[in-house]
Protein backbone atom coordinates (compact mmCIF):
# COMPACT_ATOMS: atom_id res chain seq x y z
CA UNK A 1 0.00 0.00 0.00
CA UNK A 2 1.19 3.28 -0.78
CA UNK A 3 1.89 5.66 2.35
CA UNK A 4 -0.50 7.86 0.33
CA UNK A 5 -3.41 5.55 0.24
CA UNK A 6 -3.97 5.78 4.36
CA UNK A 7 -2.31 8.10 6.63
CA UNK A 8 -2.90 6.87 10.39
CA UNK A 9 -3.04 9.09 13.55
CA UNK A 10 -2.08 7.32 16.42
CA UNK A 11 -2.46 3.92 14.96
CA UNK A 12 -5.88 4.58 13.04
CA UNK A 13 -7.32 7.55 11.26
CA UNK A 14 -9.73 8.71 14.01
CA UNK A 15 -12.56 9.92 12.38
CA UNK A 16 -15.72 9.01 14.61
CA UNK A 17 -17.58 10.73 17.72
CA UNK A 18 -15.21 8.34 20.31
CA UNK A 19 -13.29 10.86 21.57
CA UNK A 20 -16.42 13.57 21.10
CA UNK A 21 -17.95 14.38 25.34
CA UNK A 22 -20.87 15.99 25.75
CA UNK A 23 -20.05 19.91 25.96
CA UNK A 24 -21.82 21.95 28.48
CA UNK A 25 -19.58 25.38 28.18
CA UNK A 26 -18.00 27.17 25.80
CA UNK A 27 -14.37 28.00 26.03
CA UNK A 28 -13.10 29.76 29.13
CA UNK A 29 -11.18 33.61 28.54
CA UNK A 30 -8.12 32.83 26.88
CA UNK A 31 -8.96 29.53 25.37
CA UNK A 32 -10.57 28.28 22.50
CA UNK A 33 -12.21 25.17 21.44
CA UNK A 34 -11.28 23.00 18.76
CA UNK A 35 -12.90 20.01 16.18
CA UNK A 36 -11.11 18.32 14.19
CA UNK A 37 -12.09 15.11 13.05
CA UNK A 38 -14.55 14.72 16.16
CA UNK A 39 -11.46 15.51 18.26
CA UNK A 40 -12.65 18.46 20.55
CA UNK A 41 -9.92 20.24 22.70
CA UNK A 42 -9.46 23.08 24.70
CA UNK A 43 -6.55 25.14 24.35
CA UNK A 44 -4.67 28.02 25.50
CA UNK A 45 -4.45 30.36 22.34
CA UNK A 46 -3.78 34.01 21.71
CA UNK A 47 -6.58 35.96 19.51
CA UNK A 48 -5.97 38.85 17.52
CA UNK A 49 -8.42 41.30 17.66
CA UNK A 50 -7.39 42.64 14.79
CA UNK A 51 -7.83 39.28 12.84
CA UNK A 52 -10.60 37.52 14.85
CA UNK A 53 -10.85 34.33 12.19
CA UNK A 54 -6.86 33.55 13.20
CA UNK A 55 -5.66 30.97 16.09
CA UNK A 56 -2.74 31.58 17.23
CA UNK A 57 -1.78 27.70 19.50
CA UNK A 58 1.10 26.73 21.14
CA UNK A 59 3.45 24.56 19.15
CA UNK A 60 3.01 21.65 21.19
CA UNK A 61 -0.61 21.59 20.79
CA UNK A 62 -0.40 20.86 17.43
CA UNK A 63 -0.26 16.92 17.54
CA UNK A 64 -3.73 16.44 19.90
CA UNK A 65 -5.51 18.46 17.36
CA UNK A 66 -4.75 16.69 13.95
CA UNK A 67 -1.50 14.70 14.55
CA UNK A 68 1.28 17.13 13.02
CA UNK A 69 4.09 18.24 14.53
CA UNK A 70 6.28 20.99 14.04
CA UNK A 71 9.99 19.77 13.36
CA UNK A 72 12.58 21.85 11.77
CA UNK A 73 11.32 20.31 8.00
CA UNK A 74 8.24 21.67 8.66
CA UNK A 75 4.80 20.53 9.59
CA UNK A 76 5.14 16.32 9.36
CA UNK A 77 2.86 13.81 10.13
CA UNK A 78 3.50 10.05 9.79
CA UNK A 79 6.23 10.04 6.67
CA UNK A 80 4.70 13.77 4.87
CA UNK A 81 6.20 16.50 5.99
CA UNK A 82 4.37 20.29 4.79
CA UNK A 83 7.15 23.54 4.66
CA UNK A 84 6.00 26.37 6.59
CA UNK A 85 6.53 29.94 5.88
CA UNK A 86 8.04 31.75 8.82
CA UNK A 87 4.86 34.08 8.79
CA UNK A 88 2.90 30.91 10.76
CA UNK A 89 5.09 31.08 13.51
CA UNK A 90 6.00 33.49 16.35
CA UNK A 91 8.11 32.32 18.89
CA UNK A 92 6.34 28.65 20.47
CA UNK A 93 2.85 30.15 19.25
CA UNK A 94 1.43 28.19 15.30
CA UNK A 95 -0.84 30.00 13.16
CA UNK A 96 -3.08 26.75 12.92
CA UNK A 97 -5.63 28.68 10.66
CA UNK A 98 -3.11 29.87 8.16
CA UNK A 99 -1.56 26.57 8.29
CA UNK A 100 -5.38 25.32 7.34
CA UNK A 101 -5.65 27.52 4.47
CA UNK A 102 -1.93 26.58 2.95
CA UNK A 103 -3.22 22.41 2.89
CA UNK A 104 -6.74 23.62 1.40
CA UNK A 105 -8.46 22.89 4.88
CA UNK A 106 -11.87 24.36 5.61
CA UNK A 107 -12.70 26.17 8.78
CA UNK A 108 -15.73 27.69 10.54
CA UNK A 109 -15.46 29.64 13.39
CA UNK A 110 -17.82 30.91 16.02
CA UNK A 111 -16.41 34.29 17.34
CA UNK A 112 -18.93 34.86 20.42
CA UNK A 113 -18.16 30.96 21.90
CA UNK A 114 -14.28 31.07 20.52
CA UNK A 115 -15.03 27.51 18.79
CA UNK A 116 -12.99 26.83 15.76
CA UNK A 117 -14.70 23.39 13.70
CA UNK A 118 -11.70 22.23 10.86
CA UNK A 119 -12.91 20.43 7.88
CA UNK A 120 -11.48 17.31 6.51
CA UNK A 121 -7.70 17.64 4.84
CA UNK A 122 -7.81 17.53 0.97
CA UNK A 123 -4.42 15.41 0.79
CA UNK A 124 -5.80 12.66 2.80
CA UNK A 125 -8.52 11.97 0.37
CA UNK A 126 -5.86 10.20 -2.12
CA UNK A 127 -6.28 6.86 -1.15
CA UNK A 128 -10.25 6.88 -1.54
CA UNK A 129 -10.28 8.93 -4.80
CA UNK A 130 -7.14 6.92 -6.52
CA UNK A 131 -5.96 3.72 -5.11
CA UNK A 132 -9.71 2.83 -3.09
CA UNK A 133 -8.30 2.50 -0.15
CA UNK A 134 -11.57 2.55 2.20
CA UNK A 135 -10.87 5.36 5.14
CA UNK A 136 -10.78 4.03 8.50
CA UNK A 137 -13.28 5.52 11.13
CA UNK A 138 -13.39 5.15 15.39
CA UNK A 139 -16.77 5.14 16.21
CA UNK A 140 -18.33 4.02 19.39
CA UNK A 141 -20.71 1.35 19.40
CA UNK A 142 -23.97 1.19 22.15
CA UNK A 143 -21.89 0.40 25.11
CA UNK A 144 -19.29 2.99 24.16
CA UNK A 145 -16.79 1.06 23.08
CA UNK A 146 -14.78 1.95 20.35
CA UNK A 147 -15.28 0.07 16.69
CA UNK A 148 -12.59 0.92 13.51
CA UNK A 149 -13.45 0.12 10.63
CA UNK A 150 -10.00 -1.73 10.07
CA UNK A 151 -10.70 -3.95 13.01
CA UNK A 152 -12.59 -6.08 10.43
CA UNK A 153 -9.79 -6.98 8.04
CA UNK A 154 -9.28 -10.46 6.63
CA UNK A 155 -13.37 -10.40 6.24
CA UNK A 156 -15.38 -8.96 3.64
CA UNK A 157 -17.98 -5.57 5.03
CA UNK A 158 -20.84 -4.18 4.21
CA UNK A 159 -20.57 -0.32 6.03
CA UNK A 160 -24.19 0.24 6.13
CA UNK A 161 -25.99 3.70 7.49
CA UNK A 162 -29.03 4.50 8.85
CA UNK A 163 -31.05 6.93 11.05
CA UNK A 164 -33.92 7.12 13.50
CA UNK A 165 -35.65 9.62 11.10
CA UNK A 166 -35.26 7.54 8.16
CA UNK A 167 -38.45 4.95 7.17
CA UNK A 168 -35.05 2.69 6.58
CA UNK A 169 -35.19 2.16 10.35
CA UNK A 170 -38.11 -0.92 9.72
CA UNK A 171 -35.67 -2.09 7.15
CA UNK A 172 -33.14 -3.22 10.44
CA UNK A 173 -34.67 -7.02 10.82
CA UNK A 174 -34.34 -7.53 7.23
CA UNK A 175 -30.73 -6.76 7.18
CA UNK A 176 -30.87 -8.77 10.48
CA UNK A 177 -32.27 -11.89 8.27
CA UNK A 178 -29.52 -11.10 5.55
CA UNK A 179 -26.32 -11.25 8.49
CA UNK A 180 -27.69 -14.65 9.62
CA UNK A 181 -27.51 -16.36 6.16
CA UNK A 182 -23.79 -14.42 5.76
CA UNK A 183 -22.27 -14.18 8.75
CA UNK A 184 -20.43 -17.55 8.48
CA UNK A 185 -19.08 -16.96 4.97
CA UNK A 186 -16.40 -14.40 6.42
CA UNK A 187 -18.77 -11.45 6.44
CA UNK A 188 -20.04 -8.75 8.56
CA UNK A 189 -22.55 -6.25 8.75
CA UNK A 190 -21.14 -2.33 10.21
CA UNK A 191 -24.30 -0.58 10.78
CA UNK A 192 -23.81 3.35 12.34
CA UNK A 193 -26.80 5.28 13.32
CA UNK A 194 -26.13 9.01 12.13
CA UNK A 195 -28.19 10.16 14.88
CA UNK A 196 -26.62 13.43 16.72
CA UNK A 197 -29.09 12.40 19.46
CA UNK A 198 -27.47 9.59 19.87
CA UNK A 199 -28.66 5.60 21.82
CA UNK A 200 -31.48 7.66 23.15
CA UNK A 201 -33.46 7.50 19.66
CA UNK A 202 -31.15 4.80 17.47
CA UNK A 203 -31.25 2.48 20.34
CA UNK A 204 -34.52 1.17 20.76
CA UNK A 205 -34.59 0.55 16.57
CA UNK A 206 -31.55 -1.70 17.08
CA UNK A 207 -33.79 -3.71 19.77
CA UNK A 208 -37.08 -4.10 18.17
CA UNK A 209 -34.55 -5.49 15.44
CA UNK A 210 -32.46 -7.69 17.48
CA UNK A 211 -29.51 -7.12 15.80
CA UNK A 212 -26.49 -8.82 16.52
CA UNK A 213 -24.14 -7.30 13.74
CA UNK A 214 -22.07 -4.44 15.15
CA UNK A 215 -24.06 -1.29 15.92
CA UNK A 216 -22.21 1.79 15.92
CA UNK A 217 -23.85 5.08 17.54
CA UNK A 218 -22.31 7.99 14.95
CA UNK A 219 -23.34 11.05 16.31
CA UNK A 220 -21.27 13.35 14.18
CA UNK A 221 -22.13 11.47 10.82
CA UNK A 222 -18.37 10.51 11.07
CA UNK A 223 -18.79 7.56 8.86
CA UNK A 224 -21.33 9.72 5.84
CA UNK A 225 -18.40 12.26 6.08
CA UNK A 226 -16.02 9.14 5.07
CA UNK A 227 -17.29 7.69 2.75
CA UNK A 228 -19.32 10.43 0.95
CA UNK A 229 -22.76 9.34 1.61
CA UNK A 230 -25.27 12.21 0.79
CA UNK A 231 -28.49 10.36 1.95
CA UNK A 232 -29.53 7.29 4.19
CA UNK A 233 -29.77 4.06 4.04
CA UNK A 234 -26.21 3.74 2.24
CA UNK A 235 -23.60 1.59 2.11
CA UNK A 236 -20.59 0.51 0.68
CA UNK A 237 -18.89 -2.73 0.09
CA UNK A 238 -15.26 -3.54 1.49
CA UNK A 239 -13.00 -6.03 0.78
CA UNK A 240 -10.89 -8.38 3.01
CA UNK A 241 -7.85 -6.02 2.26
CA UNK A 242 -9.74 -3.35 2.98
CA UNK A 243 -10.30 -1.89 -0.66
CA UNK A 244 -14.30 -0.34 -1.55
CA UNK A 245 -15.64 -2.86 -3.76
CA UNK A 246 -18.62 -0.72 -4.40
CA UNK A 247 -18.74 2.84 -3.21
CA UNK A 248 -22.01 5.07 -1.23
CA UNK A 249 -24.94 4.19 -2.77
CA UNK A 250 -28.67 3.68 -1.69
CA UNK A 251 -28.78 0.10 0.45
CA UNK A 252 -31.91 -1.65 1.32
CA UNK A 253 -32.62 -4.94 2.38
CA UNK A 254 -36.06 -5.10 0.98
CA UNK A 255 -38.24 -3.34 -2.06
CA UNK A 256 -39.96 -0.56 -0.15
CA UNK A 257 -42.79 1.92 -2.39
CA UNK A 258 -43.21 5.36 -1.05
CA UNK A 259 -46.23 7.07 -2.23
CA UNK A 260 -46.28 10.85 -2.08
CA UNK A 261 -49.01 11.47 -4.77
CA UNK A 262 -47.33 13.35 -7.64
CA UNK A 263 -44.16 11.23 -6.68
CA UNK A 264 -42.70 7.86 -5.29
CA UNK A 265 -39.98 6.90 -3.34
CA UNK A 266 -39.15 3.63 -4.38
CA UNK A 267 -36.23 1.11 -2.92
CA UNK A 268 -34.73 -1.73 -4.41
CA UNK A 269 -33.72 -3.96 -1.89
CA UNK A 270 -34.23 -7.42 -3.47
CA UNK A 271 -31.66 -6.87 -6.43
CA UNK A 272 -29.21 -4.72 -4.18
CA UNK A 273 -29.08 -7.78 -1.30
CA UNK A 274 -29.17 -10.32 -4.43
CA UNK A 275 -26.02 -8.63 -5.82
CA UNK A 276 -24.11 -8.34 -2.28
CA UNK A 277 -24.82 -12.54 -1.96
CA UNK A 278 -23.25 -12.69 -5.24
CA UNK A 279 -20.29 -10.58 -4.16
CA UNK A 280 -19.62 -12.36 -0.76
CA UNK A 281 -19.58 -15.62 -2.57
CA UNK A 282 -17.44 -14.72 -5.29
CA UNK A 283 -15.13 -11.52 -4.41
CA UNK A 284 -13.73 -9.52 -7.35
CA UNK A 285 -15.22 -12.01 -9.85
CA UNK A 286 -18.52 -10.87 -9.24
CA UNK A 287 -20.23 -8.84 -12.23
CA UNK A 288 -21.27 -6.42 -9.29
CA UNK A 289 -17.31 -5.50 -8.62
CA UNK A 290 -17.35 -2.09 -9.73
CA UNK A 291 -14.12 -1.91 -12.04
CA UNK A 292 -11.75 1.32 -11.61
CA UNK A 293 -13.15 3.10 -14.65
CA UNK A 294 -16.96 2.97 -12.54
CA UNK A 295 -15.82 3.69 -9.60
CA UNK A 296 -13.89 6.88 -10.49
CA UNK A 297 -17.35 7.97 -12.00
CA UNK A 298 -18.71 8.08 -8.75
CA UNK A 299 -15.67 8.76 -6.30
CA UNK A 300 -14.69 12.48 -6.67
CA UNK A 301 -12.89 14.93 -4.56
CA UNK A 302 -14.98 17.03 -2.10
CA UNK A 303 -15.16 20.82 -3.57
CA UNK A 304 -13.75 23.48 -0.92
CA UNK A 305 -17.47 24.18 -0.55
CA UNK A 306 -18.49 20.72 0.32
CA UNK A 307 -15.84 20.60 2.87
CA UNK A 308 -16.84 23.46 4.70
CA UNK A 309 -20.61 21.88 4.71
CA UNK A 310 -18.93 19.53 6.31
CA UNK A 311 -16.85 21.36 9.18
CA UNK A 312 -20.32 23.87 9.55
CA UNK A 313 -22.34 20.99 10.39
CA UNK A 314 -20.09 19.43 13.10
CA UNK A 315 -19.70 23.31 14.73
CA UNK A 316 -23.74 22.64 14.50
CA UNK A 317 -23.67 18.69 16.59
CA UNK A 318 -21.25 21.36 18.82
CA UNK A 319 -23.83 23.60 19.64
CA UNK A 320 -26.41 21.36 19.72
CA UNK A 321 -25.05 18.86 22.24
CA UNK A 322 -24.18 21.98 24.78
CA UNK A 323 -27.67 22.62 24.53
CA UNK A 324 -27.94 25.84 21.98
CA UNK A 325 -30.38 24.16 19.45
CA UNK A 326 -30.84 28.12 18.07
CA UNK A 327 -27.12 28.42 17.32
CA UNK A 328 -26.69 24.51 15.81
CA UNK A 329 -29.86 25.61 13.42
CA UNK A 330 -27.84 28.59 11.98
CA UNK A 331 -24.72 25.87 11.13
CA UNK A 332 -26.80 23.29 9.94
CA UNK A 333 -28.80 25.86 7.87
CA UNK A 334 -24.81 26.79 6.54
CA UNK A 335 -24.37 23.08 5.73
CA UNK A 336 -27.32 22.67 3.60
CA UNK A 337 -26.69 25.67 1.97
CA UNK A 338 -23.04 24.66 0.93
CA UNK A 339 -24.27 21.10 0.05
CA UNK A 340 -27.88 21.43 -0.76
CA UNK A 341 -27.67 18.04 -2.22
CA UNK A 342 -26.59 15.95 1.10
CA UNK A 343 -29.95 14.22 2.66
CA UNK A 344 -28.61 13.66 5.84
CA UNK A 345 -27.66 17.12 6.71
CA UNK A 346 -31.39 18.70 6.04
CA UNK A 347 -32.73 15.45 7.88
CA UNK A 348 -30.62 15.40 10.59
CA UNK A 349 -31.50 19.42 11.42
CA UNK A 350 -35.02 18.78 10.47
CA UNK A 351 -35.39 16.01 12.68
CA UNK A 352 -34.91 18.46 16.13
CA UNK A 353 -38.19 19.58 14.85
CA UNK A 354 -40.62 16.74 14.46
CA UNK A 355 -43.82 18.68 14.24
CA UNK A 356 -42.55 20.06 11.13
CA UNK A 357 -40.04 17.77 9.60
CA UNK A 358 -42.22 15.55 7.37
CA UNK A 359 -43.50 19.21 5.76
CA UNK A 360 -40.15 20.25 4.93
CA UNK A 361 -38.84 16.86 3.76
CA UNK A 362 -42.13 16.84 1.68
CA UNK A 363 -41.25 20.49 -0.29
CA UNK A 364 -37.61 20.01 -0.65
CA UNK A 365 -38.46 16.12 -2.01
CA UNK A 366 -41.30 17.47 -4.46
CA UNK A 367 -38.82 20.13 -5.75
CA UNK A 368 -35.78 18.06 -6.51
CA UNK A 369 -35.90 16.55 -9.93
CA UNK A 370 -34.23 12.55 -10.50
CA UNK A 371 -34.90 10.07 -8.33
CA UNK A 372 -35.08 10.31 -4.57
CA UNK A 373 -33.36 6.94 -4.60
CA UNK A 374 -31.56 6.55 -8.58
CA UNK A 375 -31.85 3.09 -10.01
CA UNK A 376 -28.64 1.46 -10.44
CA UNK A 377 -28.30 -0.17 -13.21
CA UNK A 378 -25.38 -2.10 -12.41
CA UNK A 379 -27.51 -3.60 -10.02
CA UNK A 380 -29.38 -5.48 -12.72
CA UNK A 381 -26.33 -6.68 -15.11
Amino acid sequence: MDRRDFIQLGGTAVLGSALMPAWSVFAAPGTATVLFDDRVVTLDVDLDPAAPESLWIRKSDLPQINGFEIKPEGACRADICIPLPPALSRGDRFDLTGFAKRIRQAAVVDEDARAWSFGEIAMFQSGLLTSRVAPDFAVPDREGRIVRLSDFRGKKVLVLTWASWCGCRQDLKAWQEVYQGLKGRNFEIVAAAEDTAGEAVAGRWYDVAKVTFPSLIDRTHAVASAFQFMNVPAGAWIDEQGKIVRPGEPAWASDQVYDFGVKKVTAEGEVYVAALRDWVAQGWKSRYALGDKEYAARVKGRSPAHMEAEAAFKLGVWFQEAGRADRAQHYFERAQRLNPDDWNYHRQAWSFTPAESGKKWLQRFQATDGEYYPTDPTLTR
